[in-house]
């Protein structure tokens, strides 16, 4: 929570300040607790690897560059490459030796000759073996471990993927670190990637609970401006406890009402905030069901980048809707925004 103050006794201020320094400290979330794998920052930057694998929805190339940088490929040696681990690593079931080495080579093709970045040795009765290109400087990329080992390079899509590697750039060399803005043409025109393709990538992202934005107001006939977004970065978790705490709301409340809640934490890109999925569920205990679907209604009108379209935002439709005599809550009839571009 943030505010802005203006004291006018100095008493007062001296006060508060005192106040809040026995407030006990706790350092910020380690969202890398398992390390993390460097990947150079030139490969996001034009003359880009990245863009081109997304223009030519090359996920196979990404998946490839990615895991050799986990696995210790480095650009010094020659790396023996384990075969049926590599292929499982591409997302593809081993369909045996020689399909699996004609699935590799195609891949290895690729990074060679398109996007420069890999040399191979390919000698029959052995193993392949790899080595990084070199890369010009720039700096690296900070990849959590938890991608690999929490499945993420298989949960994620291509586009999410590679707005996962930018936002993990600009969350480092922000000045205001974790968090960081910049404009969706600036980060097109920066990365080589489309505005469809920075879109999707967000979306995903925050339904996967690893990304949070705060939207400026919607621009109006009086007020057609609008700030860039401003981007917060959620430590990766381990997809199978989500599993877990969901298949508790259902022995708890009951599929019926697990499957409302999810589809209006789908509305408010929640997807994967199991508190935010069981207070819904609450909530529409609270207030009755007609009551939650006239709020879901209401909310469902506003842009998907809207800054009402928050859990905050539906509890107090509800609360509007519950008392419609309070002259002091306001209950909307209809989004006279005007139209925006997605998240």
């Amino acid at each position: 929570m943030e505010a802005d103050v203006l004291f006018q006794s100095t008493g007062v201020a001296q006060n508060l300040l005192s106040r809040m320094a026995t407030v006990p400290r706790r350092p910020p979330p380690d969202f890398n607790p398992g390390g993390v794998v460097f990947v150079p920052a030139a490969f996001l930057f034009p003359p880009n690897k990245m863009g081109e694998m997304v223009r030519r929805k090359d996920e196979g190339a990404m998946d490839a560059y990615l895991y050799f940088l986990h696995s210790g490929v480095s650009t010094a040696t020659f790396s023996s490459v384990n075969v049926p681990v590599a292929v499982a690593a591409l997302g593809a079931k081993d369909a045996g030796p020689v399909a699996n080495r004609r699935r590799l080579h195609r891949v290895f093709r690729r990074l060679h000759e398109v996007y420069g970045l890999l040399e191979v040795r390919e000698t029959y009765g052995e193993d392949p073996a790899v080595r990084f290109m070199s890369v010009s400087s720039g700096g690296v990329v900070g990849l959590p471990v938890a991608y690999f080992d929490g499945g993420w390079d298989r949960r994620l899509s291509l586009h999410g993927k590679a707005f996962l590697l930018l936002h993990l750039h600009h969350s480092t060399v922000s000045p205001i670190t974790p968090r960081w803005s910049f404009g969706r043409q600036s980060l097109s025109r920066r990365y080589g990637l489309t505005l469809d393709t920075l879109s999707q990538g967000v979306v995903e992202l925050r339904r996967q609970n690893l990304l949070e934005v705060e939207y400026d107001t919607q621009p109006t006939p009086e007020d057609p401006t609008r700030h860039a977004n401003i981007y917060t970065p959620a430590p990766f978790y381990n997809p199978a406890d989500l599993e877990k705490r969901l298949h508790t709301l259902q022995t708890r409340h009951g599929l019926p009402a697990l499957a409302r809640a999810q589809s209006v934490a789908h509305l408010l890109y929640e997807d994967a905030d199991t508190a935010i999925i069981e207070k819904l569920i609450l909530l529409e205990f609270r207030y009755g069901r007609p009551t939650m679907a006239q709020a879901v209604h209401l909310l469902g009108q506003k842009k998907p980048d809207n800054p009402k379209r928050t859990f905050a935002y539906l509890v107090g439709l509800l609360q509007a809707l519950a008392n419609p005599s309070d002259p002091g809550v306001d209950v909307p009839t209809e989004d006279k925004t005007l139209h925006s571009s997605p998240p």
